[in-house]
């Protein structure tokens, strides 16, 4: 390669990072204004606009940590942005969880009303394969949102977790929910993990 088609190339590449990072800024601002929508549940002006500051200004803040620079010299230039979701899997992996939070809802409800009030809590950990820190986070996240399961620990994709009965944990057992994760932001699905149940910390870290 001639050192002309060698600035070419090095040229498109820079404009193509750019415009990846630049998509990636407006994804991350629109899921964050999205969750600010649903979770408040106020759509007049001044509320939207106040949440649309706000998810554009965590975006900013965040800006080093989801899209990481690397280092070339005395130069820096933008690296390969880690944790931008397919849209269009993210949308659906919400979708999803939203369904398993209705279901899950339902099951502890069932619980609750039952005079003997079957519940069985227990541990248990596994290791997952997600890689990205905002996979991860993500995973973690949508664990403790799920009524009947908690995420106790999470440290370099190993997992602790707390379920007021097994079959809270049903998605996770089958790892249908770290694949949910995985395809919404472009990580390799996963087998089953192994799962080791418990009934304190203690006794997982024998």
């Amino acid at each position: 390669m001639t050192p002309k088609e060698s600035d070419k190339s090095k040229k498109l590449l820079q404009h193509q990072t750019r415009f990846t990072l630049r998509w990636g800024y407006l994804v991350e601002f629109l899921i964050l204004f999205a969750f600010w929508v649903i979770f408040s549940g106020r759509f007049e002006v001044e509320y939207l606009a106040i949440g649309a500051g706000a998810a554009a200004l965590a975006t900013f803040l965040s800006r080093s940590l989801v899209f990481p620079r690397k280092e070339e010299g005395a130069t820096s230039t933008p690296a390969t942005p880690l944790g931008i979701p397919r849209p269009a899997r993210f949308i659906r992996y919400v979708m999803w969880f939203l369904w398993e939070m209705i279901k899950a809802n339902i099951q502890l409800a069932w619980i609750v009303i039952q005079p003997r009030l079957p519940i069985a809590p227990a541990m248990f950990h596994f290791q997952s394969s997600l890689t990205q820190p905002v996979s991860q986070v993500t995973l973690g996240n949508s664990i403790t949102m799920t009524p009947g399961t908690l995420t106790v620990g999470l440290k370099d994709g190993h997992y602790i977790i707390h379920a007021l009965v097994p079959e809270a944990a049903e998605t996770l057992i089958t790892a249908e929910m770290q694949n949910h994760v995985a395809e919404a932001f472009r990580e390799t699905k996963e087998q089953p993990p192994d799962i080791r149940w418990a009934y304190s910390i203690a006794e997982l870290a024998k």
